[in-house]
């Protein structure tokens, strides 16, 4: 296999080191609109903690955005679906970023 696409993850092994991705993935990502409901955000920030698995540059940034209780989350709504909104922007924007793991030695 060269490219195999699986659990939303990209793995390239044509090359001598194997490149994951999760390009596809994340170009299904949506910003959420300003009014969106707690379950949606929950809902996203489950899709881009995925997504982090692989682009560990945004696991601090997801890490940020904790999973809230619908009570915490209507009281501060807005500030946090900015702050999803702005992951999903810089991952949008940093499609070209992989894993890459050299060949092993045996």
């Amino acid at each position: 296999f060269t490219m195999i696409k699986f659990a939303g993850l990209e793995i390239d092994t044509s090359r001598p080191t194997a490149e994951i991705s999760p390009k596809g993935f994340i170009q299904k990502l949506e910003l959420l609109p300003s009014k969106a409901s707690c379950e949606d955000y929950l809902s996203l920030r489950a899709k881009i903690a995925w997504a982090s698995q692989s682009r560990p540059d945004t696991a601090s940034a997801v890490g940020m955005a904790p999973q809230v209780t619908k009570e915490k989350f209507e009281s501060d709504s807005g500030r946090r679906i900015h702050a999803l909104n702005k992951i999903i922007k810089y991952l949008h924007t940093t499609l070209g970023v992989v894993l890459r793991y050299p060949p092993m030695d045996f």
